[in-house]
């Protein structure tokens, strides 16, 4: 088991992309079993794990507990003790306490829009999927692993700790799961990993930007009001497009790998889905299969996307006049004009509370 290449599928792009509905819908295939939580394994940050194992005490390579893990490209030749990737794993942002709630609860939850969630049955073991990965670095107390062994490994644990997956075929079938947002996976996929294929979901920036600033308000407790709306966006806009930019520039600068990338388009998802699925398909080299067409979660029906308003509803004309679009359009377009009109709302807001109409 441990000479595996784990089927690896990647959704990238950035936040509010609409990387959660396709991970959703390609749930629906038989050969596809998805991970359903954020931020697991350490491919997403590899730079933030390769400083965390640094400034750990160096352990003799004799020392039964640990991974040697090496990598030529990134200098990384050291030994890292199990103990302390358990403790790193645990303690991600996302998929460490969502892992350990999924233990206790043995629920997950799955999103649809902003705000829809529903609660998914999934019964994980943590003590299975620890004793798992002990069980692979017993075996390789010997050998050199590279990260991308490291992340299999991880992924094969947790896939032989949920019920649900007691069918997976580790070798036709895929382990799908969510990317970091932004550009940095991309990057770090290419450079380090060989055995995985990345589908990136770009959605146009307004209506993502539109989409971010409705999530940050209502964390907020704010209303959804147009002068909210276009505040939080102009106040974000500059980032946005910098993040759009980046993402560009690193699907470009590796688009000799078009056969372990696929760009599609979040309106695709909304209005074309089945030639979507079907392109999508024939990238992973899977039969196409109808189950494609209606998003599930860990093989249930999901009662959120019962009433399909709730995805296609988030659009930024919801709110704004397309005058008024093609205003934000038009800031957009103006890195100068751009950096002013940020600079004075936020004086203004500060200085006067002024609450500037768009």
């Amino acid at each position: 088991m441990n000479n595996i290449k784990l089927k690896k599928i990647y959704i990238s792009g950035l936040n509010m992309s609409g990387k959660g509905q396709l991970l959703q819908l390609l749930d629906g295939h038989p050969n596809i079993f998805i991970f359903p939580f954020h931020k697991f394994g350490i491919s997403y940050d590899i730079e933030s794990f390769i400083l965390y194992f640094r400034k750990k005490v160096f352990l003799n390579k004799d020392f039964e507990n640990s991974f040697h893990l090496y990598d030529k490209k990134a200098n990384f030749n050291e030994y890292i003790s199990i103990q302390n990737l358990i403790s790193y794993i645990l303690n991600l942002n996302s998929a460490g306490p969502d892992l350990i709630m999924a233990d206790i609860s043995k629920l997950c939850t799955a999103y649809a829009g902003d705000s829809y969630t529903e609660q998914v049955k999934i019964n994980f073991s943590l003590d299975i999927f620890i004793d798992n990965l002990r069980s692979f670095q017993i075996k390789n107390i010997q050998k050199k692993i590279s990260f991308e062994n490291l992340e299999d490994y991880i992924f094969i644990s947790f896939i032989k700790s949920v019920e649900e997956y007691k069918k997976f075929d580790f070798n036709n079938d895929y382990f799908a799961l969510f990317a970091g947002n932004g550009p940095n996976h991309v990057k770090f996929l290419n450079n380090y990993f060989i055995n995985y294929l990345n589908i990136c979901v770009k959605r146009d920036l307004l209506n993502r930007l539109y989409s971010n600033s409705k999530r940050h308000l209502s964390d907020r407790k704010l209303e959804l009001n147009k002068i909210n709306l276009f505040h939080s966006m102009i106040r974000t806009l500059k980032f946005n497009i910098k993040q759009d930019q980046d993402l560009d520039f690193m699907l470009e600068k590796f688009k000799n790998l078009n056969s372990k990338n696929l760009i599609i388009n979040f309106d695709d998802i909304l209005n074309d889905k089945e030639s979507l699925m079907k392109n999508i398909s024939s990238f992973l080299k899977i039969s196409f299969n109808k189950n494609l067409l209606e998003p599930t979660f860990m093989r249930e029906k999901l009662f959120l996307h019962e009433d399909n308003t709730i995805i296609e509803n988030d659009k930024i004309d919801n709110h704004f006049s397309d005058y008024e679009i093609q205003k934000i359009k038009k800031l957009s377009g103006s890195q100068f004009f751009l950096n002013i009109y940020v600079f004075a709302v936020r004086i203004l807001n500060k200085i006067f509370n002024f609450k500037l109409m768009p």
